[in-house]
């Protein structure tokens, strides 16, 4: 699933920021890319649209468990 995504360097990124913190705040996820809130938001629903990420209760990501 990430060979298609890897192209997309910020979407990498985001991924392995997520994967290293364990779960992180859509806010957190934008000061840590240093990108604007409304493509943090897109790179966000991408991966979750290929099943990589998941949004808890809380609002906060984390990679998505098989």
């Amino acid at each position: 699933k990430l060979t298609e995504l890897m192209e997309h360097e910020a979407q990498f990124k985001a991924f392995l920021i997520v994967e290293q913190e364990g779960s992180m705040s859509l806010d957190d996820l934008r000061n840590a890319l240093g990108s604007p809130i409304v493509l943090v938001k897109k790179i966000v629903k991408n991966l979750q649209d290929v099943d990589l990420f998941e949004i808890n209760d809380d609002g906060k990501i984390s990679i998505k468990k098989e």
